[in-house]
């Protein structure tokens, strides 16, 4: 199955790819290219004065995010994400598929920069990354310039990074096995993992699926309420888009609290207390 997976991967890419290659990086049409020329995340700790930003995430559908003036002119943030990059190429490079409202349009490749002017834009508009000096852009800034408010549904990329090929599994940080009393209700995991073309993962415990999804390639973080049991294995499973794929196991062990159970350990338990007690007694006394 995996093979044959890799095989339609490989037809696809002969069907649909325009072939402009250069150091493994193939420039792609957005018009019969595969991939996704779409913004993957809003970044909204980057952003201001806007609301529902995720509006303008992943392909149009005429549901908007809102950008307003507030004392300032808001932004919205989007990463077309890693690997993902907006190219320049021939003629314009990205469209913004928006409603109402003026804004203009910035780049950058790192969020610790400022933005760089690409142009102003109305309305459904296109752009082309020339001007700016950009060979590629992962992060694009739409600012308010004018109007009640600024609508954007989607960027899409018309050339945009993807990768052909990767024959590497993802890489999971382990967990290294541990223990928790009975009485910890909760058991919070955290697996660091990483891979150039991430596409789904699986948790399971015990054997049993428990959760499953896409995956971004970020973190991935599990909270499992503990049973009656004694002995937990909680297996992660992620996969990437070509097909590779990396697991990895944590056992947690739970341990019974065990309270004294003969009549000598409590007189034991009772015996320091009642020193202690008397010693401070005698500490105030000689006061």
């Amino acid at each position: 199955m995996k093979n044959m997976k890799k095989i339609f991967l490989f037809i696809v890419v002969l069907i649909s790819v325009n072939s402009i290659t250069t150091m493994g990086t193939t420039r792609v049409s957005s018009l019969n290219g595969y991939g996704d020329p779409y913004a993957d995340d809003f970044l909204e700790e980057s952003s201001s004065n806007c609301v529902n930003g995720n509006n303008a995430e992943n392909a149009p559908d005429s549901i908007f995010a809102e950008i307003f003036y507030d004392y300032s002119n808001g932004e919205l943030v989007l990463d077309m994400g890693l690997n993902e990059e907006i190219l320049d190429d021939v003629g314009n490079d990205f469209n913004i598929i928006a409603g109402e409202g003026e804004y203009y349009v910035k780049v950058e490749n790192s969020l610790s920069k400022p933005f760089t002017l690409v142009g102003l834009g109305a309305g459904n508009q296109s752009f082309d990354l020339n001007s700016t000096g950009f060979s590629s852009a992962r992060y694009i800034l739409i600012e308010y310039r004018s109007g009640e408010k600024v609508e954007i549904d989607a960027i899409e990329a018309i050339y945009y990074n993807i990768i052909e090929s990767d024959d590497e599994n993802p890489v999971i940080l382990e967990i290294a096995d541990f223990w928790i009393f009975e009485n910890q209700s909760q058991i919070n995991l955290l697996w660091e993992v990483s891979d150039l073309t991430p596409w789904n993962f699986s948790i399971y415990v015990n054997n049993t699926i428990v959760e499953s999804g896409p995956w971004g390639g970020s973190n991935i973080e599990f909270n499992y309420l503990t049973q009656d049991l004694k002995l937990i294995t909680v297996k992660l499973v992620v996969w990437d888009y070509f097909g590779n794929f990396a697991e990895s196991d944590v056992a947690i062990t739970i341990k019974v609290i065990e309270l004294p159970t003969d009549d000598s350990s409590y007189l034991h338990i009772f015996f320091i207390i009642s020193m202690i007690s008397i010693l401070a007694i005698n500490k105030r006394t000689r006061r």
